[in-house]
C-alpha cells in the first residue's frame, strides 16, 4: 500500500504518518542576501547556517550570520527568505550579538520577502564588525 493510501485508510498507523513525512522531507539550504534599514549597511556577511524545510506551504527556517554594520546605525538587519511569504506575518525567535554582548532580539517577516532582526529594545545597532543574527521561525509560503 502506498504511503498516501495508508494515511487515507482506516488502518493508518503513526508509523505510516512518520514514514510519509520522512520520505520526501529534508533540510535544504538557501543563500540569503543581506541588507539593513534606512542608511545603515550590513556588509562582509558570513552565513554560518541558512537552512529550511518545507511541508506543503509551511516553511521552517534557521539562520545564523555575522557581518559588519556601517553607515548610520538603525534598527533592522535583514536577510532574504528562502521562499516568498504568503502574507506579511510576525514574529519569530531571534538573538543578536551587538559589539560582543549577546542580547535578546526579535524578528519578523518584513513585507513578503525579508527577515528583519531587531534588538530586544528596538535600539539602533552599533557600528562595527561581528554583528551576529541568529533566528528561527516558520511561515506560510506563497
Amino acid at each position: 500500500m502506498a504511503y498516501a493510501d495508508a494515511i487515507r485508510s482506516a488502518i493508518a498507523s503513526m508509523d505510516d504518518v512518520a514514514d510519509l513525512i520522512e520520505a520526501g522531507q529534508t533540510w535544504a539550504t538557501w543563500s540569503p542576501t543581506y541588507s539593513a534599514n534606512n542608511s545603515m549597511t550590513y556588509t562582509s556577511v558570513t552565513t554560518t547556517s541558512a537552512r529550511y524545510i518545507q511541508f506543503g506551504k509551511l516553511i521552517i527556517f534557521q539562520l545564523q550570520a555575522s557581518g559588519t554594520v556601517g553607515g548610520t546605525p538603525s534598527t533592522e538587519l535583514r536577510a532574504t527568505l528562502p521562499a516568498t511569504a504568503a502574507v506579511t506575518i510576525s514574529p519569530f525567535a531571534a538573538q543578536c550579538v551587538d559589539g560582543g554582548a549577546t542580547i535578546g532580539g526579535c524578528g519578523y517577516i518584513s513585507g513578503t520577502t525579508l527577515i528583519a532582526v531587531t534588538r530586544y529594545d528596538v535600539a539602533s545597532w552599533s557600528a562595527g564588525a561581528s554583528r551576529i543574527i541568529r533566528c528561527s521561525g516558520m511561515y506560510e509560503a506563497a
